[in-house]
């Protein structure tokens, strides 16, 4: 990780906001299970819907166009800004923009979708939110950060790994890359896909729960 960033055309303060805003990109997937599952969407869409391998697919990719849909505008106009306020040029299209840069800003747009997506993979496994939200909000601000001062296997965490998609120059020794590290975080959506799934498909709901919050 030592590598990250270093030698961007991108300049310090957009770097250090797209890759410290770890918070609000963790809470994103999270966010769409506990809203629905408050508002008793979660309980009336399992009465209703017969196949839940149905419903638990669209619910994901839900979560992850919501991603998608909020680091787009975030990461572009904050790159867009930046252009603006330090170097006093305007960012006429993407086809213009410098082949690292634009590398670099797909980087993030897919790393904070991924990131949601798997918040909210974590929430359907636990069938609450705010375990998701308190889960990612723990593994990328305390346990990832720590275990990474000790032992190269954090390297392997999802949010470690994902972050090689944020490279810019060539990986380091010991840095797993961004293809090795889009695979790891890959694998782990794949993880706790499968627990969402099974935990969505074992989900006992009533039509009292139709309505309540939890």
């Amino acid at each position: 990780m030592s590598a990250l960033l270093s030698g961007s055309n991108l300049s310090r303060p957009f770097s250090w906001w797209c890759t410290t805003d770890r918070s609000g990109r963790s809470s994103w997937g999270a966010s769409v299970f506990a809203q629905e599952r408050d508002n008793g969407v979660v309980a009336s869409s399992l009465l209703a819907v017969p196949d839940r391998r149905s419903f638990f697919l669209a619910k994901a990719l839900s979560a992850l166009a919501f991603g998608f849909m909020v680091a787009l505008p975030a990461v572009l106009g904050s790159y867009t800004a930046r252009c603006a306020v330090l170097d006093c040029r305007t960012v006429g299209s993407l086809t213009s923009l410098p082949g690292g840069d634009l590398r670099l800003l797909a980087g993030y747009i897919v790393y904070w979708s991924l990131i949601s997506l798997l918040s909210f993979l974590i929430s359907s496994a636990f069938r609450s939110g705010i375990v998701g939200l308190c889960a990612m909000l723990t593994l990328t601000l305390a346990i990832s950060p720590y275990l990474l001062e000790f032992t190269s296997a954090a390297r392997f965490l999802p949010d470690q790994a994902g972050a090689q998609l944020l490279l810019q120059d060539a990986p380091l020794a010991g840095d797993l890359g961004p293809k090795l590290g889009l695979l790891v975080l890959l694998s782990w959506i794949g993880v706790f896909a499968v627990a969402g799934f099974l935990s969505v498909r074992s989900w006992a709901v009533n039509h009292a729960e139709k309505g309540v919050g939890s």
